[in-house]
Parts: C-alpha cells; structure tokens; sequence
C-alpha cells in the first residue's frame, strides 16, 4: 500500500481486522495472547469503532442496493470500483442531509452539503463516515 503514505498524514493510519498485515499505515488489534488491560481496552474500543464502518456499507447497500448484488455484477463487464465509489459519494450526500447511525453514535453532525462537496477540498474530508 505504497499509495497509502501519500494520502494518509503521517499522524493517521487506517485500522483493519487481524487478516490484514501490521504495517505503518495499516494497523491491527492486538494478539489474543498475554494482553495486558491497555491491550484489551484498546481492541475493545477498535472493535466499536470498526462496527461503524461496517454500519456505513450496511448503509450503502441499503439505499443502492445494485452494489451489493453479487449475481448482477459482471467484473469484466461493468466498472465495479466506479459504482462503488458513486454510491459511497451518493451516501456521504444522503448523510450530510439526513445524518446517519454514526454520526448520531459518535455524536457529530455531517457537514452541510455545501462544504462536503466543496471542490476545494479544504473543509471536509474525502470520505465522510
């Protein structure tokens, strides 16, 4: 994920799941052996946080259900990545109207449209959960 360290300051990283490698930009959970009470503090508090992102693709999925249709994709045929990122565009815009389950969870208000789709990118970050 060379690509990664352009677009991510270096005070960020992006927290996956034990199936990904332990990297500078990607982190993980601790291992289940010997935890100390921080260790198994900081996976607790990792776990909730990765659910709100699996809440964000439950919610893509719900309003644009095609992209989450297995059979009706056609990899070679239709450009998948394209889709994807239009329903997540779409989503971010849905929620800056209506707000979503986790900006009420994490207790924040989605940026009003004008500035999410600001072009100059200065108000708001690319994706907004």
């Amino acid at each position: 994920m060379p690509f990664l360290a352009r677009l991510i300051p270096r005070q960020m990283c992006i927290f996956g799941d034990a199936a990904f490698p332990l990297t500078p930009d990607l982190q993980v959970g601790f291992a289940r052996m010997a935890l100390t009470v921080l260790m198994s503090l900081f996976n607790q508090w990792m776990s909730g946080v990765r659910i709100s992102v699996e809440w964000f693709f439950g919610l893509v999925g719900a309003l644009w259900p095609f992209v989450h249709c297995e059979d009706e994709m056609k990899v070679d045929l239709m450009p998948l990545q394209e889709l994807y990122f239009c329903a997540i565009l779409l989503t971010n815009c849905h929620s800056c109207f209506y707000g979503n389950q986790i900006s009420s969870y994490f207790l924040i208000n989605p940026p009003a449209i004008e500035h999410y789709l600001d072009a100059s990118g200065a108000s708001v970050p690319a994706v907004f959960l």
